[in-house]
C-alpha cells in the first residue's frame, strides 16, 4: 500500500564493481541480486550501476504512527522514508542492543522506539522529556532492535525548548560592572537548553531576588544551545538568587557581588 515495500538497502561492501561516491538525489539503475535479512530487503552481488539522473529532490516522508514502526508493518517500511509526529524522549540512555556497547548515543521515544545515530547524530543529545514536533528518517533493524535512522538536521523538527542546566551553583562579580559572573574555577554563569536555537534565538526569562543585582535581557543566540548570563552589580551583596524560566520550568543559582 503506497510506500510499503518500496525500500531497499544497498551496501557498498556487497558490490563486485566500484560504486564511486554516490550523492543524495541521484537516480540509479543497479544490477544485483536481492536477499532478505531480519526482514530487510537488501541488494547483494552488485554487478552493474548506471547513473540516470541527479539533483533530484528528497522523497517526501510518509507520516506513520509509532506503532507501525514497532509492529508487523515495519518490515514493509524498512528502507523507506517516514516521519513520526509529536513525540517525546522517554529514555535518553537505553540499554545497548545485541552486539552494541554503552554509551550508544541512541535514545527512545514513546512506546520504546529507538532513534539511532548511525547516519546522523542529533546534537545536543536529547534528554528525557525533550519534545519533537516531528522526527523523520529511515526505518531499519540493527542490534536486534527496530530503529529510526535520521539522515540529517532536515529530519529533525523540535518542539518547545526546555532548560537543561543553569550554573555553576555559585558565582561572583565585582560591583559597578556589567558582565558574566564566574566561580573560583573561572567558569562563567551559563544557561543551556535542549536544542539549537533557530534564527530568532530563544528568549529566556531571568530575574534577581535582590535589587542590588540586575539581570540583563537573556536569549540563546541562533546556532547555539547556551548563553552566558550577564548581570550588573549595583551594591555589595551575598547569595543573590538568580532564576531563569522557560516554558514553566525554572532553575536558580547564587551570585555574590563583591566590593
Amino acid at each position: 500500500d503506497g510506500v510499503d515495500g518500496s525500500g531497499v538497502w544497498v551496501r557498498a561492501t556487497d558490490a563486485e564493481v566500484f560504486l564511486g561516491n554516490r550523492s543524495e538525489g541521484e537516480r540509479l539503475r543497479i544490477t544485483a541480486e536481492t536477499v532478505t535479512e531480519d526482514g530487510m530487503r537488501r541488494l547483494t552481488a552488485i554487478q552493474g550501476l548506471e547513473r540516470l539522473e541527479g539533483d533530484l529532490p528528497r522523497p517526501a516522508a510518509t507520516v506513520v504512527p509509532i506503532a507501525d514502526l514497532l509492529g508487523d508493518r515495519v518490515t514493509r517500511l524498512y528502507g523507506t522514508v517516514v516521519r513520526v509526529e509529536d513525540v517525546t524522549v522517554t529514555d535518553d540512555d537505553p540499554a545497548p542492543g545485541d552486539g552494541d556497547m554503552a554509551p550508544t548515543g541512541e535514545f527512545e521515544i514513546a512506546d520504546g522506539l529507538r532513534v539511532d545515530n548511525a547516519l546522523f547524530a542529533i546534537w545536543p543529545e536529547p534528554r528525557d522529556g525533550t519534545e519533537f514536533a516531528a522526527l523523520g528518517g529511515i526505518p531499519t533493524r540493527a542490534n536486534g532492535l527496530d530503529k529510526l535512522q535520521p539522515r540529517g538536521d532536515f529530519d529533525v523538527e523540535y518542539g518547545p525548548a526546555r532548560l537543561v542546566s543553569f550554573g555553576p551553583e555559585r558565582t561572583s562579580i565585582r560591583g559597578g560592572i556589567t558582565g558574566v559572573p564566574i566561580n573560583e574555577n573561572f567558569e562563567p554563569l551559563r544557561v543551556r537548553v535542549d536544542q539549537i536555537a533557530g534564527g530568532e534565538g530563544i528568549p529566556i526569562e531571568a530575574e534577581s531576588d535582590n535589587p542590588a543585582l540586575v539581570v540583563e535581557p537573556l536569549s540563546i543566540p541562533p546556532g547555539s544551545n547556551e548563553a552566558g548570563v550577564q548581570v550588573t552589580g549595583n551594591a555589595e551583596a551575598e547569595g543573590v538568587t538568580v532564576t531563569v524560566t522557560l516554558g514553566g520550568e525554572s532553575l536558580s543559582a547564587l551570585v555574590d557581588i563583591e566590593a
